[in-house]
This record gives C-alpha cells, sequence and structure tokens, in this order.
C-alpha cells in the first residue's frame, strides 16, 4: 500500500512514525515547507514528493492531511481528483 503524507508537522510526523512499523507501507511525505520536508523525509528514510500534484499522479492509496484545518478541504478535493 502507498500512502502520501501531507503535512510534516508534528501530527504528520506522528503518522509517519506509527506507519513505519508495517512492512507493506510504502509511505510519501509531502510539505510545502521544503526544509521541514526534507528534514522528516531524511529522518525516516522515506521518499519526499516534490510537489503534491506529481506524487498523486503516480497514483498513491491514501492520502493523510496532516496540515492546518483550513487547507484540509482544498487538499482532500486535489486527492480525490487522482
Amino acid at each position: 500500500m502507498k500512502i502520501l503524507v501531507v503535512g510534516c508537522g508534528s501530527i504528520g510526523e506522528r503518522h509517519v512514525r506509527n506507519l513505519k512499523k508495517f512492512s507493506t507501507v510504502e509511505l510519501i511525505v509531502y510539505d510545502k515547507n521544503r526544509r521541514r520536508l526534507l528534514e522528516v523525509s531524511k529522518k525516516y528514510r522515506i521518499r519526499a514528493a516534490e510537489s503534491l500534484d506529481s506524487v498523486m499522479e503516480l497514483g498513491v492509496d491514501a492520502v493523510l492531511v496532516c496540515t492546518p484545518p483550513n487547507s484540509h478541504v482544498p487538499i482532500a478535493m486535489r486527492a480525490v481528483k487522482y
């Protein structure tokens, strides 16, 4: 299963940490804050997406939206589009 975690703040990182326990899960992270994105990607040794659209075009099975609440719906709508 390929899962995209959008948002690398404390909640996103918590989801990454928990999902890393499952060997059948391929994780990808995205955050518009490049420093935070690279930090989490390196820390957990997972793929960092260059852009939200590029990774969704590759196909993911699930998207966890871990961003501030006011951005949940727009990001979820983009995910549903794919």
